[in-house]
């Protein structure tokens, strides 16, 4: 074999080599970007989640908090944070399934209960609205707001004294609004 020949052979060898090198490199890159999206950091997945929701886009913010809640399941903020995002987008049922989620976890916070009476009752449950909105002013007996919200809830299923006496119990937390509601229904 002559000197040019030999030349040849052996740029062909490290052409293949150079090859087989830059094909590992890109394997190795694919497989480093693989992981870091099914290895997500918990902590980035729920910060990424809450500047979605802030900004507005609810599903990309349901997106990183499913991703999140699989990863952390009892996290009862984060599943609070869904189901506000889901109630944000309409998707009442997913909500109310949240709520529900945050309620067994924590039951003693009155958000959950609040936001499901209030999903209930505009489903027209408006038993499964007072039952919230009660368990709401057991934890916050100061929330004037609950106190209207059950007494609505109350005069759509002709409850009216009750509904009055929330009423005058808003008015008692110092709520103005409730005023003109217990003249129209309350005479």
């Amino acid at each position: 074999m002559n000197k040019t020949t030999r030349c040849l052979l052996f740029l062909i060898l490290a052409t293949k080599i150079c090859y087989c090198k830059a094909f590992e490199s890109v394997n190795h890159y694919r497989n480093a970007t693989d992981m870091l999206q099914t290895e997500k950091d918990p902590e980035i997945l729920y910060r990424s989640a809450i500047d979605h929701y802030l900004k507005n886009n609810f599903k990309a913010s349901i997106r990183d908090l499913n991703e999140f809640i699989k990863l952390k399941p009892n996290n009862a903020q984060a599943i609070l944070t869904r189901a506000n995002a889901h109630r944000k987008l309409k998707n009442y049922t997913s909500a109310i399934n949240d709520y529900g989620l945050v309620i067994k976890l924590k039951p003693k916070l009155e958000e959950p209960y609040f936001q499901r009476g209030a999903l209930r009752g505009y489903q027209k449950d408006f038993t499964g609205a007072i039952e919230d909105f009660s368990s709401a002013i057991k934890y916050n007996p100061k929330n004037a707001g609950t106190y209207i919200n059950r007494a609505l809830a109350r005069l759509n299923i002709k409850q009216k004294d009750l509904a009055c006496v929330d009423l005058k119990k808003a008015i008692s937390l110092g709520n103005e609004q409730a005023k003109g509601i217990l003249e129209r229904y309350c005479k």
